[in-house]
């Protein structure tokens, strides 16, 4: 049996001044752009769970955690107070062994206060926002998955991690415009965005010779998004596939020399569905080179050196010594 309890206390305040044109200051208060937001949380949980052990290192545990979520929000400004008390059950289960480890879990979030203001804020004539009191909580379903291979007589370790994770009810900023480019947005509902992603770290170090250690590091991942995307009126998904290889040499010699340069390569591919707008693809890298050197007693020389490429950023390359 596992009992927790947590308190949240956030604040949203934005006071906008304008200028008053009899003191030449800026405290006229404007209470359209203006907000005086209070959030107090309060969560309980028990989860009662059970444990069965396989053998030593092989254990299952399954439990049901009851949460009891007391969310009270304040808006000011004569809106009446939207306080919510909430009761919901959250399965989980996990294995796990020397080698490997399979978890599946269940979390409940409240949307952001700024989201559920019953009020709407316009910037100008052409562009304006609103809460909506209605939202739902976000319901995430997320697995996670580890394996752990160690050879201490080859020297070599390997990790591998995996995650999904999809949600219910998120809060998605739908915009509308008009026929007279008139925009409106206001946070809705939807369900059906996930995340999932990949990675995996090999380590391999060698026996010591001539006073030389060295150690070999590779680093491998990859990232998937499936989100709700709106442009011009269009409603439609953006997914993303992102990752990243990174490869390190660690050699040290004698303590007396170390060098450990580190080599990084991020692709990145975005894509869209249902509407009408282009791929984007890119990839950045970057070399990073510390150097230590210990010759004199009491005495250490460092030198680092980055270099960073990134298509995106005029001229397109960055680069930093010192």
């Amino acid at each position: 049996m596992q009992l927790s309890h947590n308190f949240n206390y956030n604040t949203g305040r934005l006071f906008t001044y304008d200028l008053d044109p009899q003191t030449g200051l800026y405290s006229l208060l404007v209470e359209n752009l203006s907000r005086d937001l209070v959030r107090k949380q309060f969560t309980e949980t028990i989860r009662p769970e059970i444990i069965y052990n396989f053998t030593k290192q092989a254990r299952l545990i399954a439990n049901v955690g009851i949460q009891f979520m007391q969310t009270y929000n304040r808006f000011n400004k004569g809106h009446p107070d939207i306080n919510r008390f909430n009761t919901y059950l959250l399965p989980s289960l996990s294995f796990s062994n020397a080698v490997f480890s399979l978890s599946y879990n269940v979390s409940v979030r409240q949307p952001e206060i700024n989201s559920l203001r019953p009020d709407t804020t316009v910037y100008n004539q052409f562009s304006s926002n609103s809460g909506n009191p209605l939202l739902k909580p976000t319901r995430s379903h997320s697995l996670n998955v580890s394996v752990y291979l160690n050879k201490p007589e080859r020297m070599l370790s390997t990790n591998i991690n995996g995650y999904f994770s999809i949600n219910e009810n998120s809060v998605f900023s739908e915009r509308k415009t008009s026929s007279q480019n008139v925009s409106f947005s206001r946070p809705i509902n939807k369900t059906g965005s996930y995340n999932s992603s990949l990675s995996g770290t090999e380590s391999k170090s060698f026996k010591k010779f001539n006073n030389w250690q060295v150690r070999l590091t590779d680093r491998i991942s990859a990232n998937y998004q499936h989100n709700f995307f709106n442009i011009n009126g269009q409603d439609g998904f953006q997914n993303t596939l992102s990752g990243t290889f990174s490869q390190q040499v660690f050699a040290n010699w004698n303590n007396k020399f170390e060098f450990n340069p580190t080599y990084t390569i991020n692709p990145s591919f975005t894509s869209y569905q249902n509407v009408t707008i282009k791929s984007i693809r890119y990839a950045t890298q970057s070399l990073y080179i510390p150097t230590v050197i210990k010759l004199v007693k009491r005495m250490t020389f460092e030198a680092n050196y980055s270099y960073t490429y990134n298509p995106q950023v005029a001229p397109g390359q960055q680069r930093s010594s010192n």
